[in-house]
């Protein structure tokens, strides 16, 4: 077993606190919303209060973002699958749950669909 602390160990143990920082405490919980690719990519949507298909639907339709999204899918067309768990059909992606919140996926953050970017740093949706 290595007891040994470095300074490297510093290093990163400040990052992750500095991450850890950007969260809210006392905040509620948000639940990451990510579309998923069939060729492996992932790209996050949004993050919502609760993972049930009013708010899947609620994250998809406010009106900055659903134009966002149908630029970056390149079609309006939405199939709902059966279960809200299993998400959404669009445009050849997958729109579920990752399983993780807000603070978990602080050390491993997805990265917004790039027409989302400037949307989130004006409306983002919780």
């Amino acid at each position: 077993m290595n007891d040994r602390h470095t300074t490297e160990d510093d290093k990163a143990l400040g990052r992750l606190m500095a991450d850890m920082r950007r969260i809210p405490v006392g905040k509620a919980t948000l639940y990451e919303l990510a579309a998923f690719h069939p060729d492996g990519r992932r790209v996050l949507i949004a993050y919502t209060r609760r993972k049930c298909r009013q708010s899947l639907y609620g994250a998809i339709t406010d009106d900055r973002r659903r134009e966002a999204l149908i630029r970056f899918f390149g079609t309006d067309r939405i199939d709902f699958r059966r279960k809200a768990a299993d998400g959404l059909d669009w445009g050849g992606w997958n729109l579920r749950w990752t399983g993780r919140t807000q603070r978990e996926a602080v050390t491993s953050e997805l990265p917004y669909a790039p027409e989302l970017v400037a949307v989130e740093a004006v409306a983002p949706c919780n």
